[in-house]
């Protein structure tokens, strides 16, 4: 069921589990980083971010503006380090 919703039957099948939840792949980082901003966007209570994604100049500064204009939003970020990796 992986691209059912272009079918039509994810849409009705997330509505029948009581949930309007449609998930999408992301092919293109232009389309991640958008995602990621509209994410910061939508938060209201908690912002939990991990990895070197949080980089990302656009997504920062949508974090920034986010934790400014909402003094109660809760903002985690989480960075980690592979052992071995270099990075």
């Amino acid at each position: 069921m992986l691209f059912a919703h272009q079918d039509g039957v994810a849409t009705s099948v997330l509505e029948a589990s009581g949930t309007a939840v449609v998930v999408k792949i992301l092919t293109r980082w232009t389309d991640l980083v958008e995602a990621m901003v509209e994410v910061v966007a939508e938060a209201r209570e908690q912002l939990v971010v991990t990895g070197s994604r949080s980089r990302e100049k656009a997504y920062l500064a949508a974090i920034e503006t986010a934790v400014a204009q909402q003094p109660e939003l809760v903002h985690y970020r989480v960075l980690y380090a592979l052992r071995g990796t270099g990075r």
